[in-house]
């Protein structure tokens, strides 16, 4: 496991969610200046399979159903 991996993957062990979708580039103070997901993801998929890490484009809108996980269209 990545160091980058550690304090966010506390979060998800303390909350246990269904979905997780971090911010790209949130900062850690004085640990991470930017904080990459992929490694996240890749850690979450190996020790908490049954959350779903969801990974919006910059500035995309995100919509899904919160009982399936897929993504719901808004045409």
């Amino acid at each position: 496991m990545t160091r980058c991996a550690l304090l966010p993957l506390a979060l998800v062990n303390l909350f246990k969610p269904r979905f997780y979708m971090p911010a790209h580039h949130d900062e850690i103070r004085d640990i991470f200046i930017d904080l990459g997901i992929e490694p996240l993801f890749l850690t979450m998929r190996d020790q908490r399979p049954s959350i779903k890490g969801i990974s919006p484009l910059y500035r995309e809108a995100v919509c899904f159903d919160s009982h399936t996980g897929r993504p719901v269209s808004s045409r």
